[in-house]
């Protein structure tokens, strides 16, 4: 019933996190997800937390960050909502941005580690 009350966006940043694969994620995953800014992704999922929808996970130990999870049947609600009210075509461009964003990430990441990384990265995407 909850969900019932959610105005559209909060609706559909519900919907779309049963994509995440994950037991426990940030709330930037809704940026990508949704094409909204970071802070506005925080905001969806601080409402949805405010709604019971998400369950405080704590930080990341060594960043800090906050997380969220979803309880196992509040998954379950949102994957049945994903399907029936989200086209394969949005669920396919919502995964696909969101994979892109988990990418970007994990190069930043590799290329703060080793600097020529980045030249690795950056001949593999003209490649591509």
């Amino acid at each position: 019933m909850e969900y019932e009350r959610l105005p559209t966006a909060e609706q559909r940043a519900f919907r779309l996190l049963a994509l995440i694969e994950s037991p426990t994620f940030g709330p930037w995953v809704l940026a990508p997800l949704m094409g909204v800014s970071t802070r506005e992704a925080e905001s969806l999922a601080a409402s949805l937390a405010r709604g019971h929808l998400l369950r405080d996970a704590g930080q990341a130990v060594d960043l800090g960050l906050g997380r969220y999870s979803l309880h196992p049947i509040v998954w379950l609600v949102a994957k049945k909502r994903l399907l029936n009210e989200e086209t394969q075509a949005s669920r396919d461009a919502a995964r696909l941005n969101l994979d892109g964003a988990y990418l970007g990430a994990a190069s930043a990441v590799l290329t703060s580690l080793d600097p020529k990384l980045a030249r690795v990265d950056a001949r593999h995407s003209q490649s591509a």
